[in-house]
């Protein structure tokens, strides 16, 4: 309190991130689990799921180094041995 508010570093936003590409019937907990901290600190995911065909988005909220680039997709390892790619989508910061 009493800080002059343009002298305040803003480092870190939370955001919203809709996750784009995940195959289909691969699980919540999994993805989160290999994206944990890699694009910022893991705060918490959506627990619905849209699906889209054969694609499915999820949310996952992350609190964000606003001085550094937003990572645009990370490679993820199914269980059948197989890799995909994920990407990411910011969504506006939450308060």
């Amino acid at each position: 309190m009493g800080d002059d508010p343009l002298t305040v570093q803003l480092h870190w936003v939370d955001f919203w991130l809709l996750i784009h590409d995940n195959p289909l019937g691969f699980m919540v907990d999994i993805v989160t689990h290999q994206l944990q901290n890699f694009i910022g600190e893991f705060i918490e995911y959506d627990t619905t799921v849209t699906q889209l065909g054969y694609k499915c988005i999820m949310r996952i909220r992350v609190k964000v180094d606003v001085r550094k680039p937003l990572k645009r997709k990370k490679m993820i390892a199914l269980k059948n041995g197989e890799s995909v790619y994920v990407r990411f989508e910011a969504i506006q910061p939450q308060s």
